[in-house]
């Protein structure tokens, strides 16, 4: 009986012996931290890490924030960072930062007897900056700062002018003034009012050396940000590595990391896309005809999808900085020179049949288009007799060979000029001056490189036409105010890169932007459509499909199409999901 109470308690203090270590190995691996990259499920298990890697051509080069306004361009910034406001897949307006949307209706949104506007925005609680540091209404006061102050170099929107200044409310809430009302002061993205981050920014601003403050490593590789991702690595030219924040205000990205993959031209990214090296390829790299080959590759067998959307209205702006020119002296010539056109030959030539002409900015299914047809839309259709006499009305004859001529023997010259981004941006100035040298004119064509660091001067100083998008977007027509007019002060950043000055139509886009009922300014926008169609303020061409395509393989979950007024597939990427 002893020897066998002996054994018992030998036998019971080994188990209690093997159950304290097992307990400490527990407890030290439940101490350890997890290996770089691994995930647990809601059970505490580990999970593969989910890796979405997307091919783009644009690279931020000049930085997250203010890179510019093209389509996709500030992905990075919805991605890194967060607005105030957002704007969905069918142009609606959301709240992002803030809590809701101020509305004149609630009372946040005002209008003053005086001409002034206020408006009242509350941000979401918990907001933090990557580095921990909480949001704070000092950010937005910096960030008003910055973008009115001219000596950083970032390009301005009208609107910028309007603000005079930001007060606190609270630790939370903040009013905008603005000296006079605006159509869209209650949307604001993440590089309009502009949240900087005080902690990391303010003291190198005040310091007053601009050109530190404008280069410094913060705008790029060192960027701190408020979006659902924070930079883990960026090698330029080759690819940025954004992690997921774990306390993202609006929940962790259910992606753990994004991998955007830079390539220098399109035919590689789709080649990686259908390849299996990228999952997708956001707004801003492909035209139509691109996505086409994709669309046929992947979806006759369920591998993936692509998405085609129009993208405003392809147009060629006329140059008005020389008052000698015909097109400017002269309303006529410049209907001439819309009926020298053949633009259905242009689209189904240039553009695979894939849209169709266009007469005005916005979409025939827009209610705007309707309003503007009620008003009388001119349409300016293929008509060299028609052509023939406008030009002879405005002192324009052909000489010998057929050539137009004035009264001085001076032969119709007007070149043709665009940023050539890939051969067929090349091809269609080529085919635009085809058609005018048929119809009897002089028209050279002139590429600006894209890239080149004079770019903004050489679209400014266009002899002729420049082939570009207008976009159809509520604010778009500001780019031909007076005010706004590109010039060497200005470091050729203004809007209206074509030089158009006149007082009536700075009258009427003013009205617009202070108009805030829906149908009245709806009604505005319609008589300046009509005033640009009957005057020519442009040449309209087709309905423009240029980057607004995207495309995503199976086992993706979250892209979709996008509109005008929302140029980048990536405003809810915290939402998106892969097998």
């Amino acid at each position: 009986m002893t020897g066998r109470c002996r054994d018992g308690r030998r036998h019971g203090r080994s188990w209690l012996m093997l159950g304290a270590v097992w307990l400490g190995i527990l407890a030290l691996g439940c101490n350890q931290a997890p290996r770089a990259g691994q995930q647990f499920s809601d059970t505490g298990q580990p999970r593969a890490v989910k890796t979405l890697r997307l091919g783009a051509t644009k690279e931020p080069k000049a930085g997250i924030l203010f890179g510019g306004t093209s389509t996709g361009a500030q992905d990075p910034a919805l991605t890194l960072h967060a607005g105030l406001t957002v704007y969905d897949d069918q142009a609606n307006l959301l709240p992002r930062l803030a809590l809701k949307v101020p509305a004149i209706e609630d009372g946040d949104w005002r209008v003053g007897a005086d001409g002034q506007m206020e408006l009242d925005w509350r941000v979401r609680p918990n907001i933090r900056w990557h580095d921990g540091t909480p949001l704070a209404i000092e950010d937005f006061q910096l960030g008003l700062r910055v973008i009115q102050d001219n000596e950083i170099p970032i390009r301005r929107e009208r609107w910028v002018g309007f603000v005079s200044d930001i007060r606190p409310i609270d630790d939370q809430a903040f009013t905008v003034v603005w000296r006079q009302p605006y159509i869209l002061a209650n949307a604001s993205g993440p590089s309009d009012l502009a949240a900087l981050p005080h902690h990391l920014l303010g003291k190198l601003y005040e310091a007053g050396d601009k050109q530190a403050f404008s280069n410094g490593s913060y705008w790029t590789q060192e960027f701190v940000g408020l979006g659902p991702y924070r930079i883990r690595e960026w090698v330029p030219g080759s690819h940025l590595a954004a992690l997921a924040v774990d306390d993202y205000f609006l929940g962790r990205p259910r992606i753990d990391e994004l991998v955007f993959r830079y390539f220098t031209d399109v035919p590689p990214l789709i080649a990686a896309a259908l390849a299996g090296e990228i999952d997708v390829i956001p707004v801003g790299a492909m035209k139509a005809e691109e996505a086409v080959t994709i669309k046929r590759a992947w979806e006759p067998t369920g591998a993936g999808t692509a998405i085609i959307s129009l993208n405003g209205l392809r147009v060629l702006y006329f140059q008005y900085r020389d008052p000698n020119a015909p097109w400017v002296r002269d309303a006529r010539v410049r209907r001439a020179l819309v009926h020298t056109q053949d633009r259905q030959t242009l689209v189904e030539t240039l553009k695979a049949g894939l849209t169709t002409v266009g007469h005005t900015v916005p979409a025939p299914d827009d209610p705007v288009y309707r309003l503007v047809e009620q008003r009388g839309l001119p349409r300016h259709g293929h008509d060299l007799r028609r052509a023939e006499q406008l030009l002879a009305e405005s002192g324009w004859s052909r000489g010998p060979g057929g050539a137009y001529q004035n009264a001085a023997g001076q032969p119709f010259t007007i070149e043709v000029r665009t940023v050539v981004v890939a051969p067929e941006a090349l091809q269609e100035i080529l085919a635009v001056a085809d058609q005018f040298k048929a119809a009897g004119l002089e028209s050279p064509i002139f590429q600006v490189r894209q890239g080149a660091a004079d770019s903004s001067e050489l679209r400014a100083k266009a002899e002729g036409v420049f082939a570009t998008r207008l976009d159809d977007t509520p604010d778009a027509f500001g780019r031909f105010h007076s005010s706004l007019i590109a010039s060497e002060a200005n470091r050729w950043l203004g809007q209206n890169v074509w030089g158009y000055s006149n007082p009536v139509f700075d009258r009427m886009y003013d009205q617009y932007l202070v108009t805030l009922e829906v149908g009245k300014r709806q009604g505005l926008l319609a008589d300046m459509l009509k005033m640009a169609a009957d005057d020519v303020l442009f040449m309209p061409m087709w309905y423009e499909l240029g980057l607004l395509n995207s495309a995503f393989r199976k086992g993706v979950h979250g892209p979709g199409p996008v509109k005008t007024v929302q140029q980048e597939s990536t405003w809810n990427i915290h939402t998106w999901d892969v097998d």
